[in-house]
C-alpha cells in the first residue's frame, strides 16, 4: 500500500511539472498587424498601373494612356487582358482596343497587395525617375489614407517599380468576367491599301446606325458612345475585335481605335 501511495505522489508531481512546463513554453498570441486604410468610395483609385504613350498620330490619341490594372475603393478590380492572358508589357503598338475584365477582390488580398507595394517595395520613399526622350513609359499610382503618389518609369528603370508592375502583371485572378464599360471612345481611320496589303481580316460593318465609319473617319475628335447603342456595339466587338479586324462600309475599308472608359473617367450627364 505504501508503494502505491509513493507512486501516485510521484505521478502527480510529474504531471504538475509537465503542465507548468507547457504553460511556460506557450508563446504569447501575436498582435495582428494594423490594416492599411484607404478610401472606400467606388470611384476612388487605390492602385493603378497604365501604359503612357506620346507622339502618336491624332487618331490614336485616345490610346495615349492604356489602363492595365485599376483597383477601386469598393474592391472592384478592372484589368486588361491580351490574347487570353494579362500582358502588361505587350507591344502597345498592336493595341487597337484594350480588352478589359472585372473582378471583386477580398480585403485580405487587398491588404497583401498594399503591404507588398508600400512596406516591402517602399513605394512612397522611392526616388522619382528622370524623364527620358522615349515614346513609351509606365506609371504606378497608389492612394491610401493621408498618402497618395504617382510614379512614372521606363523599362530600364527601378527594380522596385518593375517588381511592383510584375506583381500586377502576374496577379492571380479568379472569378473574373468581361468588363462592359458604360462609355467608350472611338476613332476611325481609312485603310486605302487594304487590297494590296491585306494585313488583317475584314468584315462587314453592321453598326452604321450607331457609328458611321465614313463620317467619323473625317473627324479628328473621337466620338463617345453610351447607353443602349453601346451594348450592341460591345457585342459586335466581342465577335469582331478592332484588334483583329478591319471593316467594310460601302466600297471602303476602315480601322478602329477604341478605348473603354473606366468608372472614374466617365463624365455622366446631369
Amino acid at each position: 500500500m505504501l508503494k502505491y501511495t509513493i507512486f501516485l505522489i510521484l505521478l502527480c508531481s510529474t504531471v504538475s511539472g509537465c503542465n507548468m512546463n507547457i504553460k511556460e513554453s506557450q508563446s504569447p498570441v501575436p498582435t495582428p498587424e494594423p490594416a492599411i486604410n484607404y478610401a472606400t468610395r467606388p470611384e476612388s483609385i487605390i492602385v493603378k498601373a497604365e501604359i503612357n504613350r506620346s507622339n502618336l498620330p491624332l487618331k490614336q490619341v485616345i490610346l495615349s494612356n492604356i489602363p492595365e490594372f485599376c483597383l477601386y475603393g469598393n474592391k472592384t478590380l478592372i484589368y486588361r487582358v491580351e490574347g487570353g492572358k494579362k500582358e502588361i508589357y505587350s507591344p502597345a503598338e498592336k493595341i487597337n482596343y484594350p480588352v478589359m475584365k472585372k473582378v471583386t477582390l477580398k480585403e485580405k488580398n487587398i491588404q497583401e497587395l498594399l503591404k507588398f507595394i508600400i512596406e516591402e517595395k517602399k513605394f512612397f520613399s522611392l526616388k522619382g525617375q528622370k524623364k527620358e526622350k522615349k515614346n513609351m513609359s509606365y506609371s504606378l499610382t497608389v492612394n491610401i489614407e493621408k498618402s497618395g503618389r504617382t510614379v512614372s518609369f521606363y523599362d530600364n528603370n527601378s527594380k522596385e517599380l518593375k517588381d511592383t508592375y510584375n506583381l500586377l502583371k502576374n496577379y492571380d485572378i479568379k472569378g473574373s468576367e468581361p468588363y462592359r464599360p458604360q462609355q467608350i471612345s472611338i476613332a476611325v481611320y481609312n485603310v486605302p491599301d487594304y487590297i494590296e496589303h491585306c494585313t488583317r481580316k475584314a468584315t462587314m460593318w453592321t453598326c452604321k446606325d450607331i457609328v458611321n465609319l465614313e463620317k467619323l473617319s473625317g473627324k479628328y475628335v473621337p466620338e463617345d458612345i453610351q447607353g443602349k447603342k453601346l451594348d450592341r456595339l460591345l457585342d459586335f466587338f466581342t465577335k469582331y475585335s478592332p484588334n483583329d479586324y478591319f471593316y467594310f462600309q460601302g466600297e471602303k475599308v476602315y480601322g478602329i481605335f477604341c478605348r473603354p472608359c473606366l468608372p472614374h473617367e466617365i463624365i455622366r450627364e446631369k
